[in-house]
C-alpha cells in the first residue's frame, strides 16, 4: 500500500526492466525532479517516469536517515556529477550526464566535515584526470583540506592512464589532505596486459606508496583486447609494486553502454539474470575462450594472490 519510486544507476539504465516494480522510475539524479514528484505524489497524479537535472545544484545528503551497520564505517563524498569520457564500458554519462559539473568546494568540505566517519571515499573517478579543470579542482580540494586540518583518510578510484600523470607535488599534496589509498582499475580502458606491462605507471604507484598512499589493484579478466593469458603479468606487476592488495573481476558488460549494446547485436550476451552481472560471473562470450575457462582463471587467481605463500612473498618484499 506504500508508494514506491525507483531511482539510481539500474533504474536509469534498464528503466522498462524496472519499471513494473515500481510505481514510478526516476532517471538520472534526484536533484531536478524530486520537488515535482513530491508535488505529484500529494497531488495524486504520479508519472511512470521522470528524470532529473545533471545541471541542478547537489544536495547534501541526509546521512543521519541511514541506520549505521556498526561494520561498513566509511562515508561516501560526491565532488562532481557526469562525465564527457564516453567509454564503452561505462554507464556514468547515461546515468549522470556526458559532461562534468563540479560541485563546489564548500559544500564539499561541508559535507565531509558532518560525517560519523573515520574515513570516506570519493565516489568520482574525474578527480584523477589529468585534464586542467580537474587538475584545479583537485588541488585546490586537497589544499583547503590540508588548511582546515582535515583528519578523515579518504579513498578514490582511477584508471592507469591518470595515475601514471599525477606529478610529484600533486601526490605530495594529496597525501598531506589524507588520502590513503588509490583503488586502481586495470584493463578496462585498454587491455590489460598493456597495463601491466606500463613501466611509467608502475614506478608512479611506487611513488605513491613512498608517499603513504597505497594502491589497491582491481584486474579486468576476459576483455577482447588481451587475446593471451595474463596471469605471468600479473604476478610480474604485483611483484614490482609490492602489492598486496587485490581484487579480480570478470569483465562485464553493463546494460545501458555502448558495450552492451554491442555484444547483444553480436550474439554474445548469455543472461539478461542482473544478478550474475557483478563481475563474478560470465555472462558473455569471450573471444579467446570459453566462459568456462574464463570462470576458472579468475578463481584460480584469487585463490592465489590470497594463499598463504604468495602472502608470505609479500610480506618478505
Amino acid at each position: 500500500g506504500r508508494k514506491v519510486i525507483g531511482g539510481g544507476i539500474h533504474p536509469t539504465v534498464a528503466t522498462s526492466d524496472a519499471l513494473p516494480h515500481f510505481d514510478a522510475i526516476l532517471r538520472g539524479p534526484a536533484e531536478g525532479a524530486w520537488e515535482e514528484i513530491i508535488r505529484d505524489l500529494e497531488a495524486g497524479e504520479l508519472k511512470p517516469v521522470y528524470s532529473g537535472d545533471a545541471h541542478a545544484p547537489f544536495a547534501r545528503p541526509r546521512r543521519d536517515l541511514f541506520k549505521d551497520s556498526g561494520y561498513l564505517r566509511a562515508g561516501t563524498i560526491q565532488t562532481s556529477r557526469g562525465c564527457h569520457g564516453a567509454c564503452p564500458y561505462c554507464v556514468l554519462p547515461e546515468h549522470a550526464g556526458s559532461e562534468i559539473v563540479f560541485r563546489p568546494i564548500d559544500e564539499v568540505l561541508d559535507d565531509i566535515s558532518s560525517l560519523p566517519f573515520p574515513c570516506f571515499f570519493f565516489a568520482d573517478e574525474n578527480l584523477l584526470f589529468p585534464d586542467a579543470a580537474n587538475r584545479e579542482y583537485r588541488m585546490e580540494l586537497f589544499s583547503r583540506l590540508v588548511e582546515a586540518r582535515n583528519r578523515r583518510i579518504s579513498f578514490v578510484a582511477g584508471y592507469p592512464q591518470f595515475v601514471r600523470q599525477l606529478r610529484s607535488d600533486e601526490i605530495a599534496l594529496m597525501a598531506r589532505g589524507r588520502m590513503q589509498q588509490i583503488y586502481l582499475v586495470l584493463g578496462l580502458k585498454q587491455s590489460l596486459a598493456c597495463d601491466l606491462q606500463d613501466n611509467i605507471l608502475i614506478e608512479k604507484v611506487i611513488e605513491l606508496k613512498a608517499a603513504g598512499i597505497e594502491v589497491m589493484a582491481s584486474f579486468n579478466l576476459g576483455n577482447d583486447e588481451d587475446p593471451q593469458p595474463v596471469e605471468a603479468g600479473i604476478a610480474d606487476f604485483c611483484a614490482a609494486t609490492r602489492t598486496n592488495l587485490a581484487e579480480f573481476i570478470i569483465h562485464t558488460p553493463f546494460p545501458g553502454t555502448p558495450q552492451f549494446t554491442q555484444m547483444e547485436d553480436e550474439g554474445r550476451l548469455l543472461t539478461r539474470d542482473w544478478s550474475k552481472y557483478n563481475g563474478a560471473n560470465v555472462v558473455f562470450s569471450p573471444l579467446h575462450e570459453s566462459p568456462e575457462a574464463l570462470l576458472n582463471r579468475y578463481l584460480a587467481l584469487w585463490r592465489w594472490f590470497y594463499s598463504d605463500s604468495n602472502q608470505e612473498q609479500v610480506s618478505a618484499r
